[in-house]
């Protein structure tokens, strides 16, 4: 026989059925004769597994050999299979011999699962929380499938070892991206408190650990989350270490234990762990320059203000990118992009920055165009206004006219609204024009 679950419409299945074909295999089935063995399954096997064991399996679909024999039953073992999430295809097959039948299941597993990760299990070790889950879901390997009801399993799980602990939180689980767009799936407690109390930063040397403190101080009485420190380490603190060259500074995972101290304002609190492997000081090199037509390498060495030797301050590199690609704006190619990748040579601790511009279009200027403001205001502005309709449009020129002739006009528009203008530019990538609009908000 060869079957097809009754599954959701969505999930595309293997083995288009054929009851003639079982009928033929093994007479008898829809009809058995009377005083007949009673039909028994005496093996299951899957076919296509990746990462999957044969036993892992079987435990998920809830078959076992010497079950008896029904299309329910294997329907009901191919619906957990499926919603396990571990598998995009599945079907199956029933032949045999009298009333000894062979089930098989052809599958095609899915893609490797999301990373999982703890977020304040502060009570638990990773370990803990590992074999708690494997109790409920055998197969789990640290990642949860994409689809399927494995995370709401998982989560079950872990809500019995809090309430084993009488840990009185619920357990909460989403999936969500972090600063490098890298996919996971987070499990927490909520309904408790776990304010930060204390900070360490082992391995802090050329940052002293004091300033990272400092610098780290809102996370102090805030609740702990893995996660949320982590984001908070790459964001804040790593830039303390990219401002004296130290560019491969890295934080690693966020350690939290309950402070035992019992000191006052602490009650459930956090001691707050986050390693730091802080990498050598470099010093700068050159930048190498591809794809610029418009603009020299040697103006583009100057906008970024960088000098052979000097500390490779990334704040400094950072701020000198925004200027060379100003650069481009300042010839209409307002879309210019610069993309960098760094030449570590780390025999002399020197960096190269490879700069890849992209220098996209020419835009040229469109409508000049006021709103809110006076017919005098808004004439003064059109006379002192330097770029005209067709004219190369270069994005730096609006900061430059309002320090220059446009503080006059600021004052005037002062006296009359007693507000400041917005200037904003609206690139039309169709006509490659821009516009510019001059615009006070009436209250």
């Amino acid at each position: 026989m060869q079957h097809t679950p009754s599954l959701p419409k969505k999930f595309a299945l293997l083995l288009v059925a054929s009851l003639m074909v079982f009928a033929f295999v093994c007479p008898g089935v829809s009809g058995q004769e009377p005083g007949a063995k009673p039909l028994q399954i005496s093996e299951v096997e899957f076919m296509g597994l990746r990462r999957l064991t044969q036993q892992q399996a079987l435990a998920i679909s809830g078959l076992q050999p010497g079950d008896l024999f029904s299309e329910a039953l294997v329907d009901e073992a191919a619906k957990k299979l499926m919603d396990s999430g571990l598998f995009v295809r599945l079907g199956f097959r029933v032949k045999g011999a009298g009333h000894l039948l062979h089930v098989t299941f052809q599958v095609e597993e899915a893609d490797r699962g999301l990373p999982i990760i703890f977020d304040n299990f502060v009570w638990f070790t990773d370990e803990e929380l590992v074999a708690g889950i494997r109790r409920e879901v055998q197969f789990f390997n640290g990642t949860v499938p994409q689809s399927g009801s494995a995370a709401d399993t998982i989560a079950t799980a872990l809500q019995k070892l809090l309430d084993e602990k009488k840990i009185a939180g619920r357990i909460e689980h989403l999936a969500g991206e972090d600063l490098a767009h890298n996919l996971s799936y987070v499990f927490s407690v909520k309904g408790i408190e776990l304010p930060v109390c204390t900070l360490h930063f082992p391995g802090s040397a050329g940052v002293s650990e004091d300033d990272l403190r400092k610098a780290a101080k809102q996370l102090i009485d805030r609740d702990y989350s893995k996660s949320s420190s982590s984001a908070f380490a790459s964001v804040t603190l790593i830039p303390l270490y990219r401002h004296v060259g130290r560019l491969r500074a890295k934080f690693n995972e966020p350690v939290a234990v309950l402070d035992q101290s019992g000191g006052p304002g602490c009650k459930n609190g956090v001691d707050l762990t986050i390693p730091v492997e802080e990498g050598a000081v470099y010093s700068w090199q050159k930048a190498e320059w591809t794809g610029n037509q418009s603009v020299a390498s040697s103006a583009l060495d100057a906008a970024l203000g960088m000098k052979a030797g000097e500390v490779a301050d990334g704040i400094k590199i950072d701020k000198g990118l925004k200027e060379a690609t100003k650069a481009f704006g300042h010839k209409g190619f307002v879309t210019a992009r610069i993309k960098q990748s760094i030449q570590f040579d780390e025999t002399n601790h020197l960096v190269t920055f490879k700069m890849d511009v992209i220098e996209g279009q020419q835009y040229r200027m469109g409508e000049l165009i006021t709103r809110g403001l006076s017919p005098d205001i808004a004439r003064t502005i059109r006379e002192k206004w330097a770029l005209h309709t067709g004219d190369v449009f270069d994005s730096t020129y609006a900061d430059e006219f309002m320090k220059n002739e446009g503080r006059s006009i600021l004052q005037m528009i002062f006296q009359e609204h007693h507000a400041p203008p917005t200037i904003s530019s609206k690139p039309n990538q169709q006509t490659l024009t821009v516009d510019v609009t001059f615009e006070v908000k009436r209250k």
